[in-house]
Order: structure tokens, then C-alpha cells, then sequence
């Protein structure tokens, strides 16, 4: 409301696209952070691995010039890099907090190592369709993928033994082990889940801005984590749900969209 009084540009059907599309990295990987947070826990490591995503997904559009090879390998190596958290903390008990803090140095240096810090740029032009292309010449194709990222978390929470195993273990892990849930197979999938969606969120930032950043998403986990407690959900875990997570993504994206319409220095 503010934002539409103070500009004329803030509440027209190009611009509110325009903050849907640019929301979109972070939305999601909100998506699979809303089910770490669900379940008490974090993982300071998505951000790092969507940069390494992108910068290898950038890598392999550059070698071989299959548009869909560098989208598979940029979801594998969410899917990878889910598999040794999990693995981690569920077979080796070592603590998410400093599992993750390790990943996400390993993930870092490994982005930095590829092209030596430096961008690798994309000019595929199927590629790029998917973060910068319109459905009828209107909707972002980037929002239509966030969109399918959302309603597959919401089914899979609402409506499948694993989400309710989420809201299970968040509330009370012994609890939970009392009752017969495999505690240890809930947390290793739901790191792994988070982390895939990590991965498709750094294939998204190189089909968006047309490169692969070493540096990319850099505070995507912090971000996540306030959209994701704007939207009602509790660091504690038990309580919250991916639509909130989206209307938290939404509110910091309508905050930078408008700031930006009003000419705000962005430091």
C-alpha cells in the first residue's frame, strides 16, 4: 500500500512480474529450507551449493553446449551435496550446525577452484529461456518453475507420511523415535530434499543472469530463514508451512522491489 502511493510504477501487472521473477532464486530454496527449519534444525551450506551449482551448470553449457546436460548436472549436485550432509549428521552424528558450516567452506572452495573466482558466462539461448523467457509473452517461465518447486514441497507436506514424519520429529524427536519413526532416514531426506532445491535454485540464478558465480546467492540461507519465519513458522520446528514460506519470500521481495522503484541507495 505504501509502496503504490509513493509510486506510480509499484502496482502495475509488469512490475509485480518483475518481483515475482526476481524472487523466484529465493523462493526456491525457501521451499526446501522451510522442511530443515520444520524439523528444528539449519543448513548454513544451500547457499554454497547453489553457487557451486550454477558455476558447474555454466561449466558444462560451456564444454558441451547441451542446455539440459547443465541442468542435470546443476540438480545432481544439489542431490550430491544433500547426500553427504545427510549422511553426516545421521550416520556420523555429527552436529548440522558444524556439518554444514564445514560443507559449506568445501562447496565454497570448490566454486572458487573451477574458473579461479571468475564468472563463467552463459550465451545458450534455451537455457537462458527458462530464467529469462515469458509464457505468453507475459508470465515468467522462472515463476512457473518456482510455482511447480512450491506445489510439490505443499503435497509433499500435506498430503505423505514423510511430511508428516517432518512435523513429528521438529515437535519431538524422542517422541517420534518412541512412535516408530525412523528419525535418522526423516532428517537424512530432508536434508536432502533442501539441498536439491538449493542445487535447481543455483541453475535458475545462471539461467537468470546469464553466468555462473562463484560468489552466487551469497546470503540466500539468511534470507530464506527470514522469509521463512515472516511466514509463521518456528525455529524451534514443529509449526509452519511452505505457503508461508512463499508470503515471506514475497514481503522481502515486495521491501527490495519498492525500495528500488524509490531510488534507495541500495547500500
Amino acid at each position: 500500500a505504501v509502496f503504490s502511493m509513493l509510486s506510480e510504477y509499484f502496482f502495475t501487472f509488469r512490475n509485480m512480474m518483475n518481483l515475482l521473477m526476481y524472487s523466484s532464486v529465493l523462493g526456491i530454496c525457501a521451499c526446501g529450507f522451510t522442511l530443515v527449519v520444520l524439523a528444528g534444525s539449519l543448513d548454513l551450506s544451500a547457499n554454497t551449493l547453489s553457487a557451486l551449482a550454477a558455476v558447474y551448470t555454466a561449466r558444462v553449457l560451456q564444454v558441451t553446449g547441451q542446455w539440459w546436460l547443465g541442468l542435470i548436472v546443476g540438480v545432481a549436485i544439489g542431490v550430491v551435496g544433500g547426500c553427504i550432509n545427510g549422511f553426516l549428521i545421521t550416520k556420523v552424528r555429527i552436529n548440522p550446525l558444524i556439518t554444514t558450516l564445514g560443507t559449506m567452506s568445501i562447496f565454497k572452495g570448490i566454486a572458487f577452484l573451477e574458473n579461479n573466482g571468475v564468472t563463467i558466462p552463459v550465451y545458450d539461448t534455451a537455457f537462458k529461456t527458462m530464467g529469462q523467457g515469458y509464457l505468453f509473452g507475459s508470465i515468467p517461465n522462472i515463476v512457473l518453475i518456482w510455482l511447480a518447486v512450491v506445489i510439490v514441497i505443499f503435497v509433499m507436506l500435506k498430503y505423505t507420511r514423510f511430511g508428516r514424519e517432518v512435523y513429528s520429529v521438529g515437535g519431538n524427536a524422542q517422541a517420534s523415535y518412541l512412535s516408530g519413526i525412523s528419525v535418522k532416514a526423516t532428517r537424512f531426506k530432508i536434508y536432502l530434499t533442501c539441498s536439491t532445491c538449493a542445487g535447481i535454485a543455483g541453475v535458475m540464478y545462471a539461467s537468470l543472469n546469464g553466468s555462473g558465480a562463484p560468489g552466487a546467492n551469497e546470503n540466500i540461507v539468511l534470507e530464506s530463514v527470514s522469509a521463512i519465519i515472516l511466514g509463521g513458522a518456528a525455529l524451534a520446528g514443529g509449526r509452519g508451512t511452505v505457503i508461508g514460506s512463499v508470503l515471506g519470500v514475497l514481503v522481502l521481495g515486495t521491501i527490495t522491489n519498492g525500495l528500488t522503484l524509490l531510488n534507495v541507495n541500495s547500500f
